[in-house]
């Protein structure tokens, strides 16, 4: 895995929601249920990445895939960095490409589930 440099934010709505973080696991799963600027954030991550995943470093664009927002820490494990930028990178495979992918074969953030290796 290469290292990625941060160079961005990741936005205005992001930093005002990592102001007041959650403190639990099931509030950070809900605020990032319902965090409505993810576009934002996923652009400013696929400008810093090149449009790498940052896991495989393959370009989900040229093979079809999407993309997903990937928490380093998990959310479970640190709710406090939720909508930490530091802690967000892009990984490849959308929600929807999980629908149609054998489970075997799922990769990158995904496979890597909520574990974590400090």
């Amino acid at each position: 895995m290469r290292s990625i440099t941060k160079i961005g934010n990741g936005g205005y709505q992001l930093n005002r929601s990592h102001q007041t973080p959650p403190t639990t696991s099931d509030q950070a799963t809900s605020r990032w249920s319902s965090f409505g600027y993810k576009e934002e954030v996923t652009q400013s991550l696929l400008a810093e990445q090149y449009g790498l995943c940052a896991y495989s470093e393959v370009r989900p664009d040229q093979l079809g895939l999407g993309v997903h927002i990937e928490h380093i820490e998990p959310k479970s494990a640190n709710p406090a960095r939720t909508f930490d930028y530091s802690n967000l990178v892009l990984s490849a495979l959308s929600s929807d490409d999980l629908k149609t992918i054998d489970k075997t074969a799922v990769f990158g953030g995904h496979a890597k589930l909520s574990q974590y290796d400090a």
